[in-house]
């Protein structure tokens, strides 16, 4: 079912469109469920991004205190 909500959202861009699509693709489902899972899917969408960029920070502040140290280290001896 994933794939051919994947795929309607693909071929169609209008919102509207899309829903009204998805309504006629995915049986068992109204309206308002399919809003409720886009807008559950967007939100879900942002926070995978907003962890890359935590997990790229993370890493960058790691590796530059892991240079401050040994710049430190090197310059004990």
């Amino acid at each position: 079912m994933l794939r051919r909500k994947l795929k309607v959202n693909v071929r169609i861009q209008a919102k509207s469109t899309f829903v009204a699509a998805a309504v006629d693709s995915i049986p068992g489902r109204s309206q308002d469920d399919i809003k409720e899972h886009e807008k559950w899917y967007q939100k879900y969408l942002e926070l995978q991004a907003a962890k890359k960029r935590a997990i790229v920070e993370w890493k960058l502040k790691k590796v530059v205190c892991t240079r401050w140290l040994f710049f430190f280290d090197v310059l004990r001896f």
